[in-house]
């Protein structure tokens, strides 16, 4: 299984089998630094910046003509990108831990995939939506 490494910015969470908190991917976090970065690390993972870029690279050096036509686009890519990122963080990350007890979160969760497999797992599907998007 050859696959890439998602570098992820690891926060608390809560292992119910110990009690203890161990440091693991979660998003949403309670940490919002954290899920900025995740943000970034997951639009670096499904090359989502080079996009960006290549947009980026041509307004600046477009006209004013030009640029009227692709700031709307690039804010809206941006905006899509950003959504579809969040689904799969959010995906992938209770794919990684499901709680113990549904009606009591605070109990803690039990680790099933590691980000990298959860990810695996969903990103044929996340690559086609990431392509309806371009």
């Amino acid at each position: 299984m050859n696959h890439k490494i998602f570098h992820y910015f690891p926060v608390n969470v809560k292992n119910s089998y110990t009690g203890k908190y161990v440091k693991g991917f979660k998003f949403p976090s309670d940490n919002n630094d954290a899920d900025i970065e995740n943000l970034q690390q997951m639009q670096i993972y499904f090359g989502v910046h080079t996009v960006i870029a290549s947009l980026q690279d041509l307004m600046r050096v477009g006209t004013n003509k030009t640029n009227k036509l692709y700031k709307p686009l690039y804010e809206e890519l941006i905006k899509d990108y950003n959504t579809q990122c969040k689904a799969v963080l959010s995906l992938a990350s209770s794919m990684c831990w499901v709680l113990t007890d549904p009606e009591k979160p605070d109990k803690g969760y039990t680790h099933k995939l590691t980000p990298d497999q959860a990810l695996y797992e969903i990103e044929p599907a996340i690559k086609g939506s990431m392509l309806a998007v371009q």
